[in-house]
This record gives C-alpha cells, structure tokens and sequence, in this order.
C-alpha cells in the first residue's frame, strides 16, 4: 500500500487516527486489534439524548469516549473502561477525568451485532462522594429497555432471513 493510500485512508478515518495517536503516545504498546476487518465492525446506535448530551462534554473528553466507542466496536475494551454495576455482563462505563471534572458513557456491548450508547452523564454526586447520582442510574435502567427493544425490532428480519 503506497503512503498516500494509507494517508488518504486516515483522512477517512479520524477515529482511527485519535486510537493510533493515543495508542502510541507515551510509549504505550499500540491497543491489538481482535476485529480488524471493517465488515467485522458493530454497528453503534445512540439511544435518547446520549449523543447530544456527549457532544456537550469538552473535545478532548469526546475524543476519547469516541475512541473507546471506536474499541467496542471491534470487541475491545479501552483503557478507561470498566463494567458497569447493577447491569448484565457486558454494559460497560467508560470514566474520563479531565479539568476537575468527572464524566461517564454507559454503554452495552453484549449484542451480537451492536453497541447501543445508553447514557453520557457528567457525574456530580449530591453528597460530594463517589455514588453515581440516582437518576443517572435510573436513565441507564431506562436506556438498556430501549436499547434492548430497539435491537429485538432492528436485528430481527435479519434474523428471520438469515
């Protein structure tokens, strides 16, 4: 592949581009790929207001959310994820810090054939401790029956015909 192919690609690409240059900052090993192949991608779906409100959160923190969305996508976990409490294996968090601040996705990654973004919060606890506010828990409660409706209709004729 000739250099200006592969540069045209990461112009198509940023995403790829933001996990490449996060992976290789600060002598980090570069993240392995287990799904390389892009027909291997799931697809990502927003459920609610969870894409407005990330695109609220500061660039660098969507940034990286993005790249860690990116990861599921292909069935990794990014640096920064961890599962989420009180939810089925595979819902995952991923925690991002940055000014002071903390913020939150909630997403699951257990469908066959999709990542659904169930919940992008800023965390702010009424008490000043670390226990997740009680209506962002709700929200996620909320999200994961939609998100699991949503892909019984969306994924079902495929299902049906496959």
């Amino acid at each position: 592949m000739s250099k200006q192919a592969f540069d045209h690609k990461q112009r198509q690409n940023p995403l790829a581009t933001i996990m490449r240059e996060r992976a290789y900052s600060g002598g980090e090993k570069p993240m392995p790929q287990a799904n390389p192949d892009p027909r291997q991608k799931k697809a990502l779906h927003w459920v609610g207001s969870s894409k407005k409100d990330l695109m609220s959160f500061p660039v660098e923190v969507m940034r990286d959310i993005g790249a860690a969305l990116g990861a599921a996508q292909f069935g990794e976990k990014a640096e920064g994820v961890k599962p989420w409490k009180g939810e089925a294996p595979g819902v995952m968090e991923i925690v991002e810090a940055f000014d002071g601040d903390a913020y939150r996705t909630v997403y699951a990654a257990f469908f066959e054939k999709a990542v659904y973004v169930i919940h992008a919060f800023q965390k702010k606890s009424p008490d000043g401790g670390s226990q997740t506010d009680q209506r962002d828990v709700d929200a996620i409660c909320i999200g994961m029956r939609s998100a699991r409706e949503d892909y019984k209709k969306r994924y079902a004729k495929e299902k049906a015909d496959g």
